[in-house]
This record gives structure tokens, sequence and C-alpha cells, in this order.
């Protein structure tokens, strides 16, 4: 509960203080309005003036209160959630790529929805359990004013049952944290779920032991804990419930024996008090298991946001493109990971590379050798333990990687198809998309209007076609494709290497080709041969001395990358 009014203190504290002020004035109107009722009952003859006009004025303030207080408060917390949400993202996309890989995308996808959600929708229903609360509290002041000793063993009574719910509670929580994690790894299955939907219906095997073993064991745990952490909570509201009518039966059949001082209106006002405390905390207690879920994913949200940010090294893209540019210089770079797969550390480096403007590279070398590692070192994705990178000889640091990072176009193995062409040009869009998509052999099947495609529903080929499509309508200074040829037909990949290439070299692009078609190679101006992590070879392929490029060999090992 603390924390999650935290959150809304830090961002208004004034539109806070005026719901939760609004709460309380609506507790206490609800509590005056009873004790108004009781008064008129017990009086003889006709209501004074005083007591029925006070009864008009605490029936209009009671809806006016109730309703400032969830409008204002139900209009801030979805305002607060954006500013989460939008938090989270901004981390996402500050954080070092590495550190995303880490934390995966499941995990992050659960705290930008269920966490963000279960958070928002515990704020909501706050005004209505701070009203319970004022209700609670200005009921114990009345009856503290009709007879405090009464007042004061129900006090005592009603603190045994907060102590007894708050032990059960806990247990309740700590089962709600755990299927918070057991959460995540849903979330993965899932993921493989969808994803692997082909390869599991091919396989009734593999199916039977992804959902019978890793899917059923992870949602039977999340059930389990669910189940047990609700299975307490009742615990608790049935306990404080047995303990609240426990008291009411002390002040109905014993204190009225015992203590001659109570008079018929004091018992009446107890009776109808302690019966009208029923609804409030029925209320409290059903609203208190929310505010434990909400708590387990703010921790969540929170943990992973600060994770996120102190990993930031960069902010978003000062200035305008590069571009032009001269030198880009790999100094002793090196980079080294955790292979969870091997249970040991891949590390690359020292590096020392130097690339040239107009520049046809081919970055080849056996799976395992760290190409796409070394790639995303290049394009300022991964950040480098020790050494450095130089652009046109300035070292590219945390203050202007974002910068630096803008000089690439890629399109990796693993790439991602918008539907839509977001942050270009919009001068011509539909026109030049055209032309590229005629020639990239798609034009019969995709059309671009407003900067839309018409469908990413195509083969792999087709989609890394129109990966290529916003690469070149991006127009960045540097090219690298990862394996792009790979799922291509042969014509399309002679396409690819002798006309693609060639004609992004001639308007002075750099392009960095990572790929195993040695038959291609010729058409390149350099080979970088990778192994495990090292350099081992840098050539100049139009050297006089530099021998065949079919007469290389590689050897292919596993790619960690």
């Amino acid at each position: 509960m603390k924390r999650l009014l935290s959150i809304l203190w830090a961002n208004a504290p004034g539109l806070m203080l005026l719901a939760l002020t609004m709460g309380v004035v609506t507790g206490v109107c609800n509590t005056v309005m009873l004790g108004l009722i009781n008064k008129a009952i017990h009086t003889v003859g006709d209501a004074p003036s005083w007591l029925l006009t006070a009864f008009i004025v605490v029936c209009l303030l009671l809806p006016l209160s109730l309703i400032l207080s969830q409008y204002v408060l139900v209009h801030f917390t979805q305002r607060t959630m954006y500013d989460l949400r939008m938090h989270l993202v901004e981390g996402i996309l500050g954080a070092p790529l590495r550190k995303l890989e880490a934390l995966g995308g499941n995990t992050l996808l659960a705290s930008l929805t269920t966490d963000v959600t279960t958070i928002s929708n515990t704020l909501v229903s706050l005004p209505g359990m701070i009203m319970q609360v004022a209700i609670v509290f200005s009921v114990v002041v009345y009856l503290w004013a009709l007879f405090w000793p009464a007042a004061a063993g129900m006090l005592a009574a009603l603190a045994l049952g907060l102590a007894c719910y708050e032990f059960v509670r806990r247990v309740g929580s700590r089962n709600y944290a755990r299927a918070r994690n057991d959460q995540d790894d849903l979330f993965k299955h899932f993921e493989s779920l969808t994803m692997g939907a082909k390869e599991l219906q091919l396989h009734e095997q593999r199916s039977r032991v992804f959902v019978d073993e890793l899917l059923h064991g992870a949602a039977s745990s999340f059930m389990l804990h669910s189940r047990r952490g609700s299975v307490y909570f009742a615990t608790a509201a049935s306990l404080g419930r047995f303990i609240f009518f426990a008291v009411i039966g002390v002040f109905v059949f014993i204190l009225p024996g015992m203590l001659a001082g109570i008079d018929k209106e004091t018992l009446t006002g107890y009776t109808i008090a302690l019966l009208y405390l029923i609804t409030p905390l029925e209320v409290i207690t059903s609203v208190v298991p929310m505010i434990s879920n909400a708590s387990i994913s703010l921790r969540k949200v929170n943990r992973i946001g600060a994770d996120l940010m102190r990993a930031r090294v960069d902010r978003r893209a000062q200035s305008a493109p590069i571009l032009k540019w001269r030198s880009l210089k790999l100094s002793d770079i090196t980079h080294a990971y955790h292979v969870e797969s091997e249970d040991r550390a891949f590390i690359m480096g020292p590096i020392n590379l130097e690339f040239k403007p107009g520049e046809l590279v081919f970055l080849v070398g056996g799976n395992g050798s760290g190409k796409t590692t070394l790639a995303k070192l290049i394009l300022g994705l991964y950040i480098p333990e020790n050494g450095g990178i130089l652009l046109d000889g300035k070292p590219v640091n945390n203050m202007n990687r974002a910068d630096y990072r803008q000089l690439f176009s890629a399109v990796f193995v693993d790439f991602h198809l918008f539907d839509r062409l977001i942050g270009i040009e919009p001068d011509e869009l539909d026109q030049r998309a055209h032309e590229y998509l005629k020639l990239l052999k798609l034009d019969h099947k995709v059309k671009v209007e407003n900067g839309c495609l018409s469908t990413t529903d195509l083969s792999q080929g087709q989609r890394k076609r129109l990966a290529l499509l916003t690469a070149y309508l991006e127009d960045r200074p540097v090219y690298l494709f990862d394996e792009w040829a790979a799922d291509q037909d042969p014509s399309f990949k002679r396409v690819f290497y002798r006309k693609l290439l060639p004609d992004l070299r001639a308007r002075g692009k750099t392009v960095i080709v990572i790929s195993h078609d040695d038959a291609y190679y010729d058409v390149g101006d350099r080979i970088i041969k990778l192994d495990y992590g090292q350099v081992k070879l840098d050539m100049k392929l139009n050297d006089e001395n530099a021998p065949s490029p079919l007469s290389l060999v590689f050897h292919h090992e596993r790619d960690p990358a």
C-alpha cells in the first residue's frame, strides 16, 4: 500500500492529497449519516430542524465527495501507469542489447503487460479502499464517544484480529510472489508454443513432452501458488470476520447484563455501527490481496526498471545522422559473455580492424567464430569491455553512442519486420518504396500506401527482401547484412551478390556482409575471417598477391552469436 501511494505522490502530490481528502470526507460522511439516523430513531416526537438540515447536507456531500475522489484518482492513476510503462520502454531502448538478451523478452513483456495492468487496476480501487478505512476509523471515534470503555475493548479485539490476519496474509503474499515468478516461465513457454507450433504439430513426441513436462509444470506451479495465496487470504478474511462477529455477540448478549450503565440508545448505536462495519471490512479484506499482488508487480517493475536504468549507457541521438565519414576503427576491443548451454565464457578479441567508405567487406568464419557478436560490436549494440571504437579519430562513448548508431542500417538473421515504414523521410516515400519493390521483385505482392505495407504475410525470403527495402529507404552510410541470402532462391541470391551489393558500393556505401556463400566472395574488396573470437585473416581481395577467394577453406563450428 505504501509503495503504491508513493508512486502517485511522487508524480502529483496535490492531486493525490485531494483524492485522499475526498476519500476521507466520504468515509466521515457515512459515519455522520449513521449517527444522525441513530439520533433520529431515539428522538421523542418530531425530529429537530437541525437534525433534518444536517441529514440533507450530508446526503448532498456524500455523492459529491465520492465522485470527485474517484474522478481525480482514476484520471491520475491512468496517467501514472502510462508514465510507468513509458519509463520501461525508454529503459528498454536505452539499455545495452546484451542486458535485454539476459533479461529475456518474456520477462520484459510480462512487466509491460501483466505487471503494469495489475498495478493500474489496484490503484483504481484505492479511492474505495481509502473511503472504507475512513469509515472504520470514524465509526470507532463515534463508538468511543458513545461509551469509551466498550470501545476500548472492541479495539483490543480488533487489534487481535488484525494481528492474526496479518500473519496469515504474509504467508499468502509469499505464495503470490512465487506465482508471479512462475508467470515469467509461463510467458516463455507460451512464446515457444506460438512460435514453434509447426514443429510441435509435426512431432507428436516433442509436443507431448513440451505440454506434459514443460508447459504443464509451469502452469501447475503457477496454479498451485496462486491457489495457496488465495486460500490463505480467504482464511485470513474468514478469521477476521469470526473475531468481528464475536465482538458483536459480546456487545449484544453479554455487556447489557454486565454493565448497567449502557442505555438503550448507546446499545442500539453500538449494534447498528458494528453491523455497519461489516461491509467496509469486507471491502478492505477483498482489496488487500489485490494490493499484495500489485506490490509484487511493482517490485518486479521497479527492479527491472532499475536494472535497465543502471545499464543505460547512452541517450537518444542528439544530432543529425552522419552522412560523411572517413574512418571507422576498432582498437583492441574485447567482449566476453557467458554461454549458458556450455557453462563457459566466450571471449572475443582483442580485435583491431578499420573500415573505409565504399568498401564491400565479407565477414566470414565457422559457426561459433563470433561473426554476429562482432557485427553487434561494430554497430554499437554491444559495448566492449576493453578498447574502443574510433569514428574519424573520435572515440565512441556513452554520450555519442546513439548518434554513432545512426550510421548503420542492418538486417540480422533474427530481424523484425514492422508493417509500417517508420522513421523514414516521408517525401515521395510511397513512390520510392514502389521502385525498390520492383527491384526486389515484390511489387506484385506488396503495395505501400502512406508508408504502410499492404502485407507482411510472406515467405521468409520475401520478408527478408522487405527488410532490405527498409534498409534501402533509410539510406545510411554503412550497411550490414547477416546471412541475408540464406533464405533466397539461387536466382535472387545471384542478384543480391552480383547486382545489389555492387550497386550499394557504387553509391559510396560501406557494406559488411556475413556470409558462407564463398562462390560470391570475389565481388568483395576485402575479406575478414574470424576463428573463435579472433581475427585470423584480414585480406584485400583486389591485391594481385592475394589468393583466390575460392581457395579459402572455412571450418564451420558452433556459433554462439
